[in-house]
């Protein structure tokens, strides 16, 4: 299980969500 990457993929999706 790749935890790390999820939580960066995570991370990146809710700060492009907030950029908007």
């Amino acid at each position: 299980v790749k935890l790390k990457q999820l939580e960066k993929e995570k991370g990146i999706v809710i700060r492009f969500v907030i950029g908007r």
